[in-house]
């Protein structure tokens, strides 16, 4: 059996935006030739207010992927 080495580790990532935390305690490991795919549900505007300043964050954050 192949033991991988992590190209990258992150653990217990938090992030709060206005107040709203968008992440919650998540960990990651990439490897090399490993595909990063982002499942979300959409929001409903009864969850939060999605403000354009918030929309450009997470459209900075998707094309740094």
């Amino acid at each position: 059996m192949e033991i991988k080495m992590a190209l990258l580790k992150a653990e217990h990532i938090t992030k709060t935006y206005n107040q709203c935390t968008i992440l919650k305690d998540i960990n990651i490991e990439l490897h090399q030739k490993d595909e990063i795919v982002i499942h979300e549900q959409k929001p409903r505007p009864d969850d939060f207010y999605l403000t354009e300043t918030f929309l450009n964050y997470k459209r900075d954050i998707i094309s740094r992927l």
